[in-house]
């Protein structure tokens, strides 16, 4: 009931202000909004990179944390970018991104972006079962045994080498092959390579019994310095486990040596796949 004891307060304008006050559990603040826009790239079999839409809201986000297949992986700062160093080659992984703001509030999750890293790269190498040159000069003189290789042409008698190697191991997609050769002379015009078939022998093949080579060069070479290895990019020519003809010829005057398999600089075949 009304009471007739009267009561006096001070006004704004004193000393001891009228307030109110009110008394709030940080965990009870709005949350972030969620990032959009997650996206996941694998450029290499160990890395996959992330990025997405920042959080945009009336509540300040001061970082992420970046879940990867529902686990917590790592927490950033307001950088909306994250690469993962931690994966393994030929594997999925998801990723959900949430936004953290100054009372370390989380926001729902992002869209998930799920990703397959590249497989690792596998590298055999394959070292020529058999090789051996041929000369127009001396067209039934077989050279398998010999510890060079040699290409000349142009309106000299030409010489062709041919090498085979047989593939196997090859699990994967293949990336590359290089096949690789020693020069024991230099040259101002190295040759190109050719595919052939395999029905020669190392011990008979002659230029007279050589089997046709194939009419498109590949990867045709420029100067060679003497000593070092030359590489020629053969990959159209290999789909995977199985025996290949290769043959190295020019059409330069400038002639040139490699060392054969007798020697310890032994062609080779290198297959990189995936």
């Amino acid at each position: 009931m009304p009471s007739a004891d009267g009561i006096t307060f001070d006004a704004r304008e004193g000393v001891r202000k009228p307030e109110l006050v009110l008394t709030y559990d940080p965990a009870d603040r709005v949350s972030p909004a969620a990032p959009t826009s997650l996206t996941a790239t694998a450029p290499s079999f160990d890395r996959v990179n992330l990025s997405w839409t920042a959080a945009t809201d009336n509540v300040g986000v001061t970082g992420y944390d970046i879940y990867r297949n529902g686990n917590l992986l790592a927490t950033t700062g307001p950088e909306t970018t994250f690469s993962d160093l931690t994966v393994t080659g030929n594997t999925t992984y998801t990723y959900e991104v949430r936004a953290r703001d100054q009372a370390q509030n989380v926001s729902q999750p992002s869209n998930a972006a799920s990703v397959t890293t590249p497989r690792t790269l596998t590298v055999l190498r394959v070292v020529a079962e058999a090789d051996a040159r041929v000369a127009e000069a001396t067209r039934s003189t077989n050279y398998g045994t010999t510890t060079q290789l040699r290409v000349d042409g142009g309106t000299d008698p030409d010489e062709e080498s041919y090498l085979r190697f047989t593939v196997s191991g090859v699990t994967g997609t293949i990336d590359s092959v290089k096949l690789r050769l020693r020069a024991s002379s230099g040259t101002s015009d190295g040759p190109a390579v050719f595919a052939s078939t395999n029905n020669w022998t190392e011990t008979a093949i002659t230029w007279a019994t050589r089997p046709a080579r194939g009419t498109t060069p590949f990867d045709d070479k420029g100067a060679i310095v003497q000593g070092a290895w030359t590489e020629w990019d053969v990959t159209p020519l290999v789909a995977g486990n199985g025996t290949y003809t290769f043959v190295i010829a020019t059409t330069s005057t400038d002639g040139t040596n490699f060392n054969s398999r007798e020697t310890t600089s032994k062609p080779e075949l290198v297959v990189s796949f995936r």
